[in-house]
């Protein structure tokens, strides 16, 4: 039986987890790491995994989103520099810049495919509050827009969801041009924001 742990080890050892789970969607991704592989990274007992997670595939996902969270504080921090004079240039950087910062990350994840594999895998409401959290970030951003068009928050966060996963195909765009072209996919997406 799996022994009780404090609130103190809890976060320990979760953020353990978190952290082994990063390290190795970076080094084989999701499919390919055992619930074994994080629970001796972690230095618990694979029923102890359990008390975190129920599934491996839960706790990618959580790592995920805390990535994910920790990107959106910095775009957010980034667009509020510049609430004064958002321009289409401005944001088009803002967001080009954060993939092409964070380029390394997202290859590891929509590279080994397991982006596709969790969407199979995870419950279905997981996914969707993932998508709401987009239209949220979506919904803010647009506030620092006040001439902004009438655009749905949806269409917007699904169509900046659409240019990151382009990444997938960077070698058939051209590794070499790839970074001009999602920039200039975003500077599409963004100019729709604006009025004329």
């Amino acid at each position: 039986m799996a022994k009780a742990f404090d609130d103190n080890e809890r976060k320990l050892i979760k953020d353990k987890l978190k952290e082994g789970a990063l390290l190795f969607i970076q080094q084989q991704g999701v499919r390919k790491t055992s619930v074994d592989e994080l629970v001796k990274y972690a230095n618990i007992s694979k029923g102890a995994f359990y008390l975190f997670y129920t599934s491996k595939e839960l706790l990618f996902f959580d790592t995920i989103i805390d990535y994910h969270k920790k990107l959106e504080k910095e775009f957010l921090n980034a667009v509020n520099r510049h609430t004064d004079n958002i321009t289409v240039d401005t944001l088009t950087d803002i967001i080009s810049d954060l993939l092409i910062n964070n380029k390394p990350y997202f290859v590891s994840v929509f590279v080994n495919s397991d982006v596709e594999y969790l969407s199979r895998k995870l419950p279905q409401e997981v996914l969707s509050k993932h998508v709401d959290d987009d239209v949220m970030l979506a919904n803010e951003l647009l506030k620092f827009i006040p001439e902004s068009k009438s655009i749905d928050a949806k269409v917007f966060a699904g169509a900046l969801r659409a240019a990151f996963l382009t990444i997938l195909n960077e070698k058939t765009i051209g590794t070499d041009i790839y970074n001009e072209v999602f920039k200039f996919m975003v500077r599409g997406i963004v100019q729709q924001l604006f009025k004329d």
